[in-house]
């Protein structure tokens, strides 16, 4: 039952990570193709939420799902901080942490990797680390905002302001 219930949080676990990337990175505005490709990821993992219910199934499509979403994940942070979003340097490190604990995980599963206490400590811990960083992310994100807010704020009250004295010269 443990195994069936950690194969179903797995899939809900990367179905939110996939949608809060969308959310965050805003791919639906900056990367169609992203945005629809996090789309289809998003349909397996929950496609993949039946498999471990069922008995004599191997999760082999949820880990190749699980690896290949937390991989289009990291690469599209990194595209992002690279092209000067600095907002994302946290983003970045809190997406690394799963993608790092999902390959000791997988080297556990696939027996490369012994782990006395099951490996499970390893997705914990990747988890709490990714917590943190990703707290520290939308701190970083919602401080943009708040600049970018009032800066909008301050070119539309600028912008008003010479209106008013247009009219008033047109007087």
């Amino acid at each position: 039952l443990g195994a069936k219930l950690f194969g179903v949080s797995a899939c809900l676990v990367i179905f939110f990570a996939l949608r809060t990337t969308q959310a965050f990175l805003q791919t639906e505005r900056s990367s169609h193709l992203a945005h629809r490709f996090i789309n289809i990821l998003k349909g397996f993992s929950l496609f993949f939420i039946y498999v471990p219910l069922f008995p004599g199934n191997h999760p082999h499509g949820l880990l190749l799902t699980v690896i290949i979403a937390n991989i289009t994940i990291l690469v599209l942070s990194i595209q992002l901080l690279l092209k000067g979003g600095l907002y994302t340097k946290y983003f970045v490190l809190a997406r690394s942490f799963p993608t790092g604990g999902l390959f000791a995980i997988t080297l556990v599963f696939l027996g490369f990797w012994e782990v006395k206490t099951g490996g499970y400590f390893i997705y914990q811990l990747s988890s709490f680390l990714e917590i943190i960083f990703l707290s520290l992310a939308l701190a970083d994100r919602a401080g943009l905002l708040l600049r970018e807010k009032g800066l909008a704020q301050k070119d539309a009250l600028e912008a008003h302001q010479e209106s008013v004295r247009q009219l008033q010269d047109k007087n």
